[in-house]
């Protein structure tokens, strides 16, 4: 049996999939109008431009998102907070917690606890968060024996959960000491006049989130 023969591939193709069959002059020209009147590239970016905003105030918006790009892009450093600090703090508590040399949980404990002295009672107010430090009785033996060898073996030490008015916890303290330093380091960068030079005359921009204390 003669094998039946096949229609060209043309033949399958859509009047829209044939590429190049159409006439160009069919065509609309890109820059004419429905009355086949062509318009000047002036018209044409006005009529397609019409309601948009100002090319000044698009390139504001433009440089605007590059600086946030670039904020984002660059990484805040990571510092040890309470490394940095410890040969700078004064609080008699922090430095007590030092010359203790707690490590661990038992460390955690104490440095989430605001202490105050009544007579020979050490009473420790634990933040609420950290109360679930509390189920391991074995950190509160260890840390009542670090104070009595610290402090004398007459003293007793008792543990609530709560905050005190006008106090923090050494972590706190230490926060906010780390806080000044790094706002003082970003003062001197904004007044230092070198950089004021090249923020005036090349447009340089300071980006605090890389500011680090020294």
């Amino acid at each position: 049996m003669p094998e039946e023969e096949l229609p060209p591939i043309d033949s399958y193709l859509s009047d829209e999939m044939r590429v190049g069959t159409s006439n160009e002059a069919d065509l609309p020209s890109p820059l004419e109008n429905d009355n086949g009147s062509d318009l000047n590239s002036h018209d044409a970016f006005t009529n397609n431009h019409h309601g948009e905003q100002p090319l000044a105030a698009i390139q504001s918006n433009t440089e605007h998102e590059e600086v946030l790009l670039c904020e984002q892009l660059i990484e805040t450093p990571t510092i040890d907070i309470a490394k940095y600090v410890e040969d700078k703090i004064s609080d008699s508590w922090s430095l007590a917690i030092q010359q203790m040399q707690l490590l661990g949980l038992v460390k955690l404990l104490a440095k989430n606890s605001v202490m105050q002295q009544v007579d020979k009672k050490m009473i420790l107010t634990l933040k609420a968060e950290q109360q679930h430090l509390l189920n391991d009785h074995t950190l509160c033996e260890q840390l009542q024996e670090s104070l009595k060898a610290h402090y004398g073996n007459d003293r007793t030490m008792y543990i609530e959960v709560g905050d005190v008015a006008g106090a923090m916890t050494p972590i706190e303290y230490e926060f906010a000491l780390f806080q000044q330093y790094l706002d003082a380091a970003k003062q001197a960068i904004k007044e230092d006049k070198l950089v004021k030079i090249l923020q005036k005359e090349y447009a340089a921009k300071i980006y605090e989130n890389s500011i680090i204390p020294l």
